[in-house]
């Protein structure tokens, strides 16, 4: 059986938790090959190819002409590197899945969805979230009709050890500079809101047409369903060694593992482009005071331009040049 030969671009810690063992227990499994590892520190990038028994790079063009049957690369890398990791191994040849969020701006999404374009080669978003068993079940409950028409969806995320309630005098605060330096995190709405928005798109079955952002707290209050005959997930991965969060990444790469293989269109792609989209409308009401803030959005926010200057101001280049 022909297997797609996937790679792995940045091992740090989100690599090392969640898409190396993955990718490690798919290929020990048979579902696909993996091939190498690539990380600019190169004391990581050799332990982790030792531990993992495959070759190590410092350098994604040497170990996309080293291994030229590599079919596709997962770019685990800081989320201003994405979309210019992306473009790189697009115009290798190569499909492309990224971690998300897809990228820090929407002309950085769309760097990347050009760059597929123009080289034929399908990409895909880690959007794990939406992939989890849980999560399949409650989207079979929606389409199944078991929950009814959806006229309201209210996402509460729960933060530290102990669930506070709803504050009433909780207060907008206005946004710094979006970023006093560029690291791996590009903070919780584009981290944590893109698995967010991505679920309340899920829950909704619909797509926004307007954002209004603001931060509230909440608590929360489970409710159960039941439904006869019953509803249930079936595990894809019962053979896999791996926990139901790490479902979700095994879903994310076999989608772009099957595309590069098989020609079959991915299964998230630009969905992760809307949930950029919608944080940017987020940011983009927050600094307006909660202005009603409509998708699509129309040409670069404020915000975006504002990141992109310190781009610039920081590095000496453009954030579309890299």
């Amino acid at each position: 059986m022909t297997l797609a030969k996937v790679a792995l671009v940045g091992c740090g810690r989100p690599a090392q938790r969640w898409h190396l063992p993955t990718l490690a227990e798919l290929a020990k499994r048979g579902r696909l090959a993996f091939v190498a590892v690539c990380d600019l520190d190169e004391a990581l990038a050799a332990r982790v190819g030792r531990e993992y028994g495959v070759p190590h790079y410092t350098d994604v063009e040497q170990m996309l002409e080293r291994h030229k049957d590599v079919l596709a690369v997962d770019i685990v890398t800081g989320d201003p590197s994405h979309h210019a990791l992306a473009r790189l191994v697009a115009e290798h040849g190569r499909h492309v899945l990224v971690e998300k969020p897809m990228a820090v701006t929407l002309p950085c999404c769309d760097v990347i969805v050009a760059a597929c374009r123009a080289n034929g080669v399908h990409f895909e978003v880690a959007e794990n979230y939406f992939r989890m068993p849980k999560q399949r079940l409650i989207a079979q409950l929606l389409r199944a009709g078991v929950l009814g028409d959806v006229v309201r969806v209210h996402f509460v995320e729960p933060k530290g050890r102990r669930f506070r309630p709803f504050n009433a005098d909780a207060e907008t605060k206005g946004l710094e500079r979006p970023f006093s330096r560029f690291a791996s995190y590009s903070g919780l709405l584009l981290d944590m809101g893109a698995h967010r928005f991505s679920q309340l798109r899920l829950y909704a079955q619909s797509a926004p047409r307007r954002i209004v952002a603001a931060l509230r707290k909440y608590r929360p209050h489970p409710e159960f369903v039941h439904t006869d005959p019953p509803i249930t997930y079936e595990n894809p991965y019962a053979d896999c060694a791996i926990d139901d969060w790490r479902i979700g990444h095994a879903e994310e790469i076999m989608s772009i593992a099957n595309a590069a293989l098989n020609g079959t269109p991915p299964e998230y792609g630009l969905e992760g482009r809307k949930d950029v989209e919608m944080c940017m409308a987020a940011y983009e009401s927050s600094l307006r005071g909660m202005a009603p803030v409509d998708i699509p959005v129309d040409g670069m926010t404020s915000y975006e331009r504002m990141l992109h200057d310190d781009y610039r101001h920081q590095f000496g280049r453009g954030i579309d040049e890299t």
